[in-house]
C-alpha cells in the first residue's frame, strides 16, 4: 500500500472497514441501477476490494480503484475489468457514467487530523461548498463520485442511511440540492452486513434528473420495495437538530480517556483504598441495568444496581490538582499502554480532566422501543459514553420535564442507527427540550 496513502486512516483501519458487500446485494444494486438506465460505457467503483461490483451489469468498461494491494481480486472478472492500486480521493477522474460500490465507512475520529484536512480543502475546492471535518471517510467519497461521473451520469452506493439526516453530511446535501439532482434512498434490510452496527442504505443520485427530488424506500428482508414517504419511515418528520440554550439542554457523556482506567468498580475501589467523595464519585456508563419503569436514581439504587453487581461506577477523581497518597499510588500504577487513548495523548497531565458537574436528569442516548429511559438523578451521578445529561435552570420542574420527555414517541420521529436500536443525538434531545421549555411557557 501507498505509505503516503496510508496516513490517511489509523493503522487499524482496514480490518475496521473492509466490510465484503454479499453477491445477492451486489446483483440487486444492479437491478435498481438498470432500472434507470440499460447500459454503460464507462463505470467507476472508488474502493472496490476485490472488484465484485464488476462480476454483474451491463458495461463496456469497468474502473477499480484499491488502496490495499494485499486484497485480492475476483479470480472470475471479466476481461472488460481492471483494478488500479492507490488512493481513489488522491486520483483525479472524470466522465464516467456510472460510479457504483460500497466505499470505506471510517469515522473522522480515526483519520490523520492533518491529512483529513488536506482531503477537505481539496474536496470542498472541487464542490464549492465547505466540508465539515466531523464527516466520514464515506461522504468524502460520495462528493468524489459525483464529482467523476457526468453531467447526466448516474452514482449508485452502499452507504449508511444517517447520511439523509446527520448535520456532519449537511454540506454534501447542500450539494446535491443545489444541483437539483433526484436522489432515492433505499433503507437495507437488518442484517445484510452482520458484522456493521449502522442501517445500510443504497442511496442512488441521479444527475440527469433535474426535479430535486428525494424519495425514500423501505427493502424488506426478501428484497420487496416499498415506498415510504419520510426518511423516518413514519409520517413524521426527521427530529431536528439544535443548538443548546443555556436555559435548559442536554450534554454528551464524559469521555475521561477509557473506561477501564477511570471507572473502578467497588472491588477495584475497596482493593485501592480510595474513599468515596475524597478519591472518586458516583458515576453511570449505562442505564441497561434497571428496571424500564424507573423514575429516579436513588442512593439505594444505584448501591443495588451498580455498587453491589460490581459494575463500574466509580469516577476517579483525577481532575483535582492534590490527589491523595492512595490515588496518586493507582495512577501510578496504570501502565502506558492502558492510557494510550487520543484523550490521554492530548493532554499535559494524561489523566486531568475536567469533570461536568451531576446533570439534573440522565437519559439513555441509545434505546429500542419508544424513546429512551429518562431519570431523575438523585444521587448526583456524572453521566459517561451512552448516557446524556439534562442540565438547566434550578427553578425549572424537572419531575415534569422527566414526564414530558417520557410521553415522546422518539421511535417514529428519529432514524433508525442499527438494526432494532434507535440513537437520540445530543442536538435532537435539545430540539425536544426546546419544545417542551416553549409549552412549559405557555401553561
Amino acid at each position: 500500500m501507498n505509505q503516503s496513502a496510508r496516513k490517511f486512516f489509523d493503522n487499524n483501519y482496514l480490518d475496521r472497514c473492509q466490510v465484503a458487500t454479499p453477491l445477492f446485494l451486489v446483483e440487486w444494486v444492479w437491478e435498481q441501477i438498470h432500472q434507470r438506465r440499460k447500459v454503460f460505457h464507462s463505470v467507476l467503483d472508488l474502493g472496490c476490494g476485490d472488484a465484485r461490483f464488476a462480476l454483474f451489469g451491463d458495461y463496456q468498461h469497468y474502473t477499480g480503484i484499491e488502496i490495499d494491494e494485499a486484497h485480492a481480486l475476483r479470480s472470475n472478472l471479466p476481461t472488460k475489468a481492471r483494478v488500479r492500486y492507490g488512493c481513489a480521493l488522491l486520483t483525479s477522474f472524470q466522465g464516467y457514467d456510472l460510479c457504483i460500490g460500497n466505499p470505506p465507512y471510517v469515522r473522522h475520529h480515526d483519520m490523520d487530523r492533518v491529512w483529513q484536512r488536506s482531503i477537505a480543502s481539496t474536496i470542498a475546492d472541487l464542490i464549492k461548498v465547505p466540508v465539515d471535518l466531523r464527516a466520514n471517510a464515506f461522504l468524502y467519497f460520495m462528493a468524489k463520485a459525483l464529482v467523476s461521473t457526468r453531467e447526466d451520469g448516474l452514482v449508485a452506493l452502499v452507504v449508511p442511511f444517517e447520511w439523509v439526516a446527520r448535520p456532519s453530511a449537511e454540506w454534501i446535501r447542500h450539494f446535491i440540492e443545489r444541483n437539483g439532482w433526484s436522489v432515492s434512498v433505499y433503507r437495507l434490510p437488518e442484517g445484510v452486513f452482520p458484522r456493521v452496527l449502522t442501517t445500510a442504505s443504497l442511496s442512488i443520485i441521479d444527475k440527469a434528473k433535474k426535479d430535486g427530488q428525494w424519495v425514500y424506500y423501505d427493502v424488506a428482508e426478501d428484497f420487496s420495495v416499498r415506498k415510504v414517504n419520510k426518511p423516518t419511515g413514519t409520517k413524521h418528520e426527521t427530529l431536528a437538530y439544535s443548538q443548546r440554550q443555556d436555559l435548559l439542554y442536554a450534554q454528551r457523556g464524559l469521555s475521561p480517556g477509557t473506561q477501564k482506567v477511570f471507572c473502578l468498580t467497588e472491588e477495584e475501589r475497596l482493593y485501592r483504598e480510595l474513599q468515596v467523595e475524597r478519591d472518586v464519585c458516583p458515576c453511570v456508563t449505562t442505564l441497561r441495568v434497571l428496571p424500564s419503569d424507573f423514575k429516579v436514581l436513588s442512593h439505594d439504587r444505584f448501591w443495588k444496581y451498580y455498587v453491589n453487581r460490581n459494575a463500574r461506577c466509580w469516577l476517579i477523581r483525577s481532575d483535582r490538582v492534590s490527589v491523595s497518597d492512595e490515588l496518586r499510588a493507582y495512577l501510578d500504577s496504570v501502565k502506558p499502554d492502558q492510557r494510550n487513548t487520543a484523550t490521554c495523548r492530548k493532554r499535559t497531565v494524561w489523566y486531568r480532566y475536567k469533570r461536568p458537574e451531576p446533570a439534573r436528569l440522565l437519559f439513555s442516548t441509545g434505546f429500542v422501543k419508544h424513546g429512551p429511559q429518562v431519570l431523575e438523578n438523585r444521587v448526583g451521578a456524572v453521566h459517561l459514553g451512552g448516557v446524556g445529561g439534562i442540565y438547566g435552570d434550578k427553578g425549572l420542574p424537572y419531575q415534569k420535564i422527566a414526564g414530558h420527555l417520557r410521553g415522546i414517541d422518539f421511535e417514529n420521529r428519529i432514524i433508525h442507527h442499527a438494526n432494532s436500536l434507535k440513537k437520540l443525538e445530543i442536538n435532537q434531545m435539545n430540539t425536544a427540550l426546546q419544545e417542551i421549555l416553549g409549552s412549559l411557557h405557555a401553561w
